[in-house]
């Protein structure tokens, strides 16, 4: 049969349990409770001081000459060197000389600040953004110091504020003394490098002569078209009117004195080819009209024999004297001919000249253009580097007279000490000795706590399991009893 204890009400019996062994809570909670008021008793005040601070950005270094900061990252990245540099030894070290050992320091004067001293301010300072905000988000940092006295606590971060804006434009000129240092290598380098560049190119361009302004028209030409070939296209057109004029030259030539040895034989010569000879060419007009006046007399049949005769001795007086002056017509041709050939050997040659100057100009122009280009570049890239050492010198010269950290108002700090005063502490530590001590009491006393009536008890049964089991030595079966 199962055994059970009598019902009874959880809060009385819990009551009963705090009165039934009371130093198993009293002594845990007075132990804590002594222990708070202790630490109460010898804790010291901290005092929290603050200065808030505007960060700018390096207008030297930009073009539009603005503080204005270009990103959220460049922003960041010079509030983390910021943070870095405060919390230097050179910075630490620099402010706790100026304040001083506080008031019963362990540290001797002459060994003033020690490495722990250090440490303690360095865990004891923060920087920080203003609250919910984030390096890079804001201008405005925070510079926190903690003291147990509330005058050194403001010395600290006004000394701290002090260093800092020394400490950080001393890395800033360092910076910009390194960033001078290799733009001079950079600026000798480059120099050097255009004096070799410049030696070649004008090596090459003695070599070529009167060549280099070719040279120069086909290395500046971006459609391929120069003075040089749009000049041999000229001579070219001028050639093929030459040879077409001296074709003509030729053909009356032949004419003429073909003429001159057949005087019966008409000039078959058209007018166009007589331009150049207006007399004979007037004279050839006049005789071919005789010559359709004297036909036509002749076929009328009306018109009296002498007048026909008259008209055929005219005709051949002008036969003649167009005779004579074949002779000057044919020595003009020949010196007009004379004249075009010379002028179509002149330009052959100049062609023939100009191609020649172009194959050459041609063969150096690989050669030419590399030396050029390199030219060009090392100039580009000296100039370049001049100008970054200039605008490099003049930041230098600018982080004399300014700083990129200011100072906003005069540091504070709050109306009472940071942290939990004496009596918070006190009431704190009987809060927590109570509620360790209940809860040893609970952990020891527990199982003393009464049970209700439908818990069941844990007292044994007996209860058998399979057939009885009959001793080996005989006798009456035995029954196994488990409890449960």
């Amino acid at each position: 049969m199962a055994n059970r204890r009598p019902a009874s009400d959880p809060l009385l019996s819990t009551i009963a349990l705090i009165f039934q062994y009371p130093l198993r809570w009293m002594f845990p909670a007075a132990c804590i409770a002594g222990a708070a008021v202790a630490y109460a008793y010898y804790k010291q005040d901290v005092w929290e001081a603050s200065q808030a601070m505007m960060v700018r950005s390096d207008a030297t270094s930009k073009q539009n000459a603005s503080d204005d900061f270009r990103n959220m990252d460049e922003m960041k990245r010079v509030e983390e060197t910021i943070l870095e540099v405060a919390m230097s030894r050179s910075v630490i070290e620099g402010v706790l000389r100026e304040v001083g050992a506080p008031i019963g320091s362990e540290t001797p004067a002459s060994e003033w600040p020690a490495d722990t001293d250090i440490e303690q301010l360095r865990k004891r300072l923060e920087i920080k953004p203003p609250k919910g905000a984030e390096f890079g988000a804001t201008e405005v940092i925070y510079l926190k110091a903690q003291d147990p006295v509330r005058d050194r606590a403001i010395d600290i971060v006004t000394s701290l504020e002090s260093h800092l804006q020394r400490e950080f434009n001393k890395v800033r000129r360092s910076r910009a003394a390194q960033t001078i240092s290799e733009l001079e290598t950079k600026v000798k380098l480059a120099e050097e490098e255009l004096a070799v560049t410049s030696k070649t190119l004008q090596r090459i361009e003695e070599e070529a002569g009167e060549n280099v302004l070719l040279l120069r028209m086909l290395e500046r030409s971006t459609t391929g078209q120069i003075d040089v070939i749009n000049g041999i296209a000229v001579i070219q057109a001028k050639l093929r009117d030459i040879r077409e004029q001296e074709s003509v030259s030729d053909e009356l030539l032949a004419q003429l004195r073909k003429a001159q040895e057949n005087p019966d034989q008409p000039l078959a010569t058209p007018a166009v080819m007589l331009s150049n000879l207006p007399e004979l060419a007037r004279m050839k007009q006049a005789l071919t009209d005789l010559q359709v006046r004297a036909a036509t007399m002749s076929g009328t049949g009306t018109i009296p024999l002498p007048l026909i005769q008259e008209a055929r001795d005219e005709e051949e007086a002008v036969r003649q004297e167009m005779h004579k002056e074949l002779g000057p017509a044919i020595h003009s041709v020949e010196s007009d001919l004379r004249l075009t050939r010379q002028r179509r050997e002149a330009l052959e040659e100049e062609r023939d000249d100009l191609r020649e100057r172009l194959r050459l100009a041609a063969a150096q122009r690989a050669e030419y253009s590399n030396a050029l280009s390199l030219t060009t570049y090392a100039q580009d890239f000296t100039a370049d580097a001049h100008r970054q050492l200039i605008d490099a010198r003049g930041r230098q010269g600018a982080m004399e007279n300014s700083s990129l950290i200011h100072a906003l108002g005069e540091p504070e700090t709050g109306t009472s000490p940071v942290g939990l005063g004496f009596v918070q502490v006190i009431v704190a530590g009987v809060v927590g000795g109570l509620a360790i001590g209940f809860g040893f009491l609970f952990l020891t006393a527990a199982p003393a706590l009464p049970l209700a009536d439908d818990t069941p008890s844990f007292s044994s049964e007996r209860r058998t399991y399979g057939p009885p089991r009959v001793a080996a030595t005989g006798g009456a079966p035995r029954e196994e009893v488990f409890a449960t």
